[in-house]
């Protein structure tokens, strides 16, 4: 896991949340070790979406059951490849409330759920999504 997001983890949990950060390529061998994007992509490029939609369930599952999580107050926030995987899990699982994707890139050509607005999968319109990108911009759809 990389250091930086060991920090952000760690600083959601001194403000109280339980906080929980995963490495979605472990079972590759994790990528820290790679010598470049290139070969981190082509690993990063291997897992299945629906692999780490399933590795976030189990998380959801196991914050659900835990003496501080609260059921009703799941969030989820990435950066880069999981901020794809947030607008992704925010569409999967009707439990999210929010949601903060840092400048994660959906491809149309893999994500079904791009074909239409992330937003009008929400259920409701009831979960809090803000996606940043690296360009400063921000779409807030509440």
């Amino acid at each position: 896991m990389h250091e930086h997001i060991k920090d952000v983890t760690r600083r959601f949990a001194k403000e109280g949340f339980l906080s929980i950060t995963f490495e979605p390529y472990a079972r590759e061998g994790g990528v820290l070790h790679m010598p470049d994007i290139a070969s981190v992509l082509k690993v990063a490029n291997s897992v299945p979406d629906e692999r780490v939609m399933g590795d976030l369930d189990a998380i959801v599952a196991y914050v659900k059951q835990h003496p501080a999580g609260r059921a009703d107050r799941v969030g989820i926030t990435g950066f880069c490849r999981g901020g794809m995987y947030t607008l992704l899990y925010t569409a999967h699982n009707r439990e999210v409330k929010a949601a903060v994707a840092w400048y994660g890139q959906l491809r149309p050509e893999r994500h079904l759920v791009y074909a239409q607005p992330v937003h009008s999968t929400l259920p409701d319109r009831s979960t809090r999504l803000s996606w940043v990108f690296m360009a400063k911009r921000m779409w807030a759809f509440q």
